[in-house]
Order: structure tokens, then sequence, then C-alpha cells
């Protein structure tokens, strides 16, 4: 059972999503995993694509690309993406103090009106498959990417876990609600690059204005492999 603050703190991550998206989107897939190492730090990763609303059939866009993409400042973007991978930390410790099993990463997408939570318990200490190999199933998995868009060895690696997957048959739980629609209203102001929204309590949560950016675009990137590097594809804690 969710309880109230869990139920919050998924409204909480949903507007802090929206609100670094800067165009319109059809769908939203996001991976966090928060992994307790021996001495019981926390670390883990973030990866967050979205798919522009459109007429024509377009490409998953990674979110870790959106300031060079639309030349908005990437230190401010990132510490927004700092503050969405906290309150993702802050639900799962919720799960730890409701007494319910604590899991080690979630999926999130958001499309179709529908908010879905897929938690997964894997042991991600003792993994063969490290962040990029997680970011390349994620891709392969959620955003279906084919098998022939993937390097020789990188097609490997998917077919194997694929296998281990299913060969392991590990528990996932999965929670779906409607999504947080209280009249969202989003739009860029591309003289000043200022994100605002009117669909969060302005105590709780006021815009931050992204600065314009003076600096060269730093993450360029080929279309056609997309092997750029870690930093601009996962966010690593």
């Amino acid at each position: 059972m969710e309880s109230t603050k869990i139920k919050d703190l998924y409204f909480d991550i949903q507007k802090k999503i929206f609100y670094m998206i800067p165009e319109k989107w059809e769908k939203i897939y996001l991976y966090a995993s928060v992994i307790e190492n021996l001495n019981f730090i926390e670390t883990g990763e973030m990866f967050l694509y979205y798919i522009p609303k459109g007429i024509l059939k377009k490409n998953p866009i990674n979110i870790y690309e959106v300031p060079a993409k639309f030349n908005i400042d990437e230190q401010e973007y990132i510490n927004l993406a700092e503050e969405l991978y906290d309150k993702i930390k802050d639900l799962r410790e919720e799960f730890r103090k409701n007494k319910q099993r604590v899991w080690s990463n979630v999926v999130i997408s958001i499309e179709n009106s529908k908010f879905n939570a897929e938690y997964r318990y894997e042991n991600l200490i003792n993994t063969k498959f490290d962040s990029y190999d997680r970011r390349l199933i994620f891709k392969h998995k959620y955003l279906n990417i084919p098998l022939e868009s993937f390097k020789r060895s990188e097609r490997k690696m998917i077919q194997e876990y694929i296998i281990d997957e299913k060969l392991k048959n590990d528990d996932c739980y999965v929670y779906t609600q409607n999504i947080y629609t209280g009249d969202i209203h989003n739009f860029i102001e591309y003289g000043q690059y200022k994100r605002e929204h009117n669909y969060y309590d302005e105590e709780e949560y006021t815009p931050k204005k992204v600065k314009k950016s003076k600096k060269n675009k730093k993450y360029i990137e080929e279309i056609e492999d997309e092997n750029i590097t870690s930093k601009n594809q996962i966010l690593n804690f």
C-alpha cells in the first residue's frame, strides 16, 4: 500500500521531470538506481529520455543533451537533475520507513496519461553489468531501440542480460496511477530561456530561471551511433 507521503513523492517526481523537458512530449522514460555499498554510502545512476510530440516518429532525446540542444546553462540544468535524483532517493527511503521491501532500481514511464513505476530488487553490487551496459539494456527494452542498432559486442551483452533475466525471474513490483495534470501549462520564452509552470504549489516549488549559456556547446555527438561520453549519457551519484 502506498502511503500518502509516497504518493506525494510521486507527484513531486512528475513535476520535476515535467519542469526539465523544454518542449511538448509524448512519452517519458527514466531509470534510476540506488546502490548501498558496504560502508552504507549510497551511490547510483540516473538516465532520462523523452520522445518529442509530433506527427512524424521522433527519436528519444537524452535529457543530458538538453543544455546543448537548447543552449541553456549546463550546470544549472545538472542541478535540476540532481534535485530529481534526490527525490527518487527520498522515495526509496520512504519505502524503508513504511516497512516495504526496499528496491534497488526503478523505471518510471509516463505515457497515455499514466504514471508507471516498475521496481526491481537486483544485486547491483555483484553484477557483471555496469552503468553503461544498463543504459544500453534500458534503451533496447524500454525505448525499443532494435538490436541491429548496437555494436556486435553490445548486442551480445544485451542478449546475455535477457537470458539471465529469464533464468533468475527477478521480482518486479509495478505501481500505476494517473499522471498529475492539474492545470499543466509549460512554455519557454526563447529570448530568456525561462521555464514557467502553473501545475505546482508556488510555496512548495518555485521555478528557477535557466540562464542562457555563454559557453560553446560542450557535447556534440554523432546521431548514427550516439556514442558520447558517459557524463552526458548517465548522471552518476
